[in-house]
């Protein structure tokens, strides 16, 4: 379990994990939370409430994963809930959902997640749609594109074939395989 959620995080430094407000996951995100309301220190009600407003208008929670805690058959993740004040409260999750859950492509703060009224797409959640494309290449779109860049990687190929054009001589064309010339 260890070594599989250590290949989920591989080349990535920020690992955060948007979690549904509809799971059992959020359940123990909110029973966190309410845990550190009751303890006497400076996290009141009013920065409980508004960590939940924003959550609920971006339609989905986010939490840093830290790492792996326990023996072989009592694993569990140790999570960080950060808020806009970098206010970090620690709670348990299991291992297995760390594993099942989409990551952020960055961090909060970067995708102006704490902000009112900027909606973010999730990324790494997205299933590739039944729609015929392949390429013949074995790695799985949803490892490797977001689901705009799916469409754009789809629509690009689709319309070389149209063309009757392969990649390669789409790029001798234009010079070579480079961006710039």
């Amino acid at each position: 379990m260890r070594d599989q959620i250590n290949n989920k995080f591989e080349g990535i430094s920020h690992k955060w994990l948007t979690i549904p407000l509809d799971s059992k996951e959020f359940d123990l995100v909110k029973h966190a939370v309410l845990l550190e309301v009751d303890k006497e220190n400076s996290f009141t009600k009013p920065l409980a409430k508004k960590l939940a407003n924003i959550f609920k208008e971006k339609g989905f929670a986010w939490v840093k994963f830290k790492r792996v805690s326990g023996r072989k058959n009592n694993l569990k993740a140790i999570c960080q809930i950060i808020t806009a004040d970098n206010y970090k409260i620690d709670f348990d999750m299991p291992c297995q959902s760390v594993l099942e859950l989409g990551t952020l492509n960055g961090t909060p703060k970067s995708l102006k997640l704490y902000k009112s009224g900027i909606k973010v797409k999730q990324g790494h959640n997205w299933k590739k749609p039944d729609d015929g494309f392949e390429d013949g290449i074995e790695i799985p779109f949803e490892d490797e594109f977001t689901e705009a860049g799916y469409y754009l990687y789809r629509d690009f190929h689709l319309e070389l074939k149209e063309k009757g054009l392969t990649l390669e001589q789409w790029h001798a064309q234009r010079g070579g395989p480079h961006w710039r010339r």
